[in-house]
C-alpha cells in the first residue's frame, strides 16, 4: 500500500538536544511487552543501568526529578540510543509524535504538532498542503465489505469537502470557519455560545501553565469576530488541514464524521482564543501561534481522555443536526 503524507511533514527531523519541550519529560512513558522482554534478556555491559531505569511492574520508564525519563541525560539526549541504538527503543519512543491512519488502500502518515519543530513547520508553510506519496510499504490492500467500502468513500469525500472549504483562499478565514459549520449542519452561533472556556478548564491533566493560558483566553461567542486578522489566514489554514487530515477519517459513522470535524473546528477556535489573549505581549505572532498550537496539542490532543470528552460534546451537536 502507498504511504502518503502532507507537504508540511516532508523533511521532519527531531531537534534532539535543541528542543525546548523535550518529549522525554513531563509524562510517564509506557513500554510495550515485546520491548520489556528485550530489556529483560539483555546481558551486556549496559544491563545494570538498563534494568535500573525500567519499572517492569508498571511497564514504563522510571523518572527522575522534574519527571525526566531516567535515560534522558544532562545534554537532553537519550542514553538508550547512545549506548544500545534505536533498536532498543519502545514503540512509544520510536513512533511519538507520529501518527498513522490506515485505510483500505493506503497508510496516511503525519507528525503531531505537540512537536515544536512540526508546529513551526505547519505554521510557516505557505502553499496549500497537498498529499505526497512517500513510498509503497509492500503490504496488500485491506479487503472491506461493501458497507465498509461505501463508508470509507463517504468519509474521504466528506474530508475532501472540509479540505476544500479551509483551503479556499478566495474567502476570509472567518468565512471558511462559518462554512465548516454549514457542512456539519450545525449553527455556528449556538456552537460558540456553548461555554467552551469552562469546558477546557474542566478537562483532566491540564498543566498549571496551560490552565492559566485558558483562563486568559478570549473565547468570543460572536461568530463574526473570530479569526479577524488576514495575516494569519494561511497559518490557521494549515492548522485546519493538519487537524482534518489527522482526525476525520477515523470516524465510525456519518454522525461521527461531523463530530470529528467539529472537534477540528473547536481546536482552531481554542487555539485562536489563547492566541488572541496573548498576542499583545509579543512582536512575533507566528512564534506565539506555533507555541499555542504546540501546547494545545500536548495538553488536549495527546490526551485520549480529553479528546474523548470533547468528542462527546461535539457529538451532541452532530446528533441534533441529524434530527428531522
Amino acid at each position: 500500500m502507498e504511504v502518503r503524507t502532507l507537504g508540511f511533514f516532508i523533511g521532519f527531523k527531531c531537534a534532539a538536544a535543541k528542543c525546548r519541550h523535550n518529549c522525554c519529560t513531563g509524562w510517564q512513558i509506557d513500554i510495550d511487552d515485546e520491548t520489556l522482554k528485550k530489556y529483560k534478556k539483555y546481558k551486556g555491559e549496559y544491563g545494570k543501568t538498563l534494568l535500573g531505569g525500567v519499572d517492569f511492574k508498571g511497564k514504563r520508564f522510571r523518572t527522575t526529578d522534574g519527571k525526566r525519563c531516567a535515560f534522558l541525560n544532562k545534554d537532553n539526549l537519550c542514553d538508550l540510543i547512545i549506548n544500545l541504538g534505536e533498536d532498543y527503543l519502545c514503540d512509544v519512543c520510536r513512533e511519538h509524535p507520529r501518527y498513522r491512519n490506515y485505510l483500505s488502500d493506503r497508510v496516511e502518515y503525519g507528525v503531531g504538532i505537540c512537536c515544536e519543530e512540526i508546529a513551526k513547520a505547519v505554521i510557516n508553510y505557505t502553499p496549500a498542503a497537498r498529499t505526497v506519496t512517500l513510498c509503497d510499504d509492500g503490504e496488500a490492500p485491506v479487503s472491506l465489505s461493501s458497507e465498509q467500502r461505501e463508508f470509507e468513500k463517504t468519509a474521504l469525500s466528506f474530508r475532501e469537502k472540509a479540505f476544500g472549504i479551509f483551503q479556499n483562499r478566495d474567502l476570509s478565514f472567518n468565512e471558511r470557519f462559518n462554512l465548516a459549520f454549514d457542512l456539519c449542519g450545525v449553527s455556528g452561533r449556538d456552537f460558540l455560545a456553548f461555554g467552551w472556556k469552562d469546558v477546557f478548564l474542566k478537562l483532566e491533566r491540564l498543566g498549571d501553565g496551560w490552565r492559566e493560558r485558558i483562563e486568559n483566553a478570549v473565547f468570543t461567542a460572536d461568530l463574526s469576530t473570530v479569526f479577524p486578522d488576514s495575516d494569519y489566514s494561511v497559518p490557521f489554514e494549515q492548522l485546519a488541514t493538519y487537524f482534518i487530515h489527522r482526525h476525520v477519517v477515523n470516524a465510525v459513522d456519518k454522525t461521527d464524521l461531523k463530530s470529528r470535524l467539529l472537534f477540528c473546528v473547536l481546536s482552531l477556535y481554542a487555539i485562536d482564543a489563547v492566541f488572541t489573549g496573548e498576542r499583545a505581549k509579543t512582536d512575533d505572532g507566528k512564534v506565539l501561534l506555533a507555541d499555542v498550537a504546540r501546547e494545545y496539542s500536548a495538553q488536549v490532543e495527546y490526551s485520549d481522555e480529553n479528546v474523548n470528552a470533547l468528542l462527546d460534546l461535539t457529538d451532541r451537536f452532530s446528533i441534533a443536526s441529524d434530527r428531522p
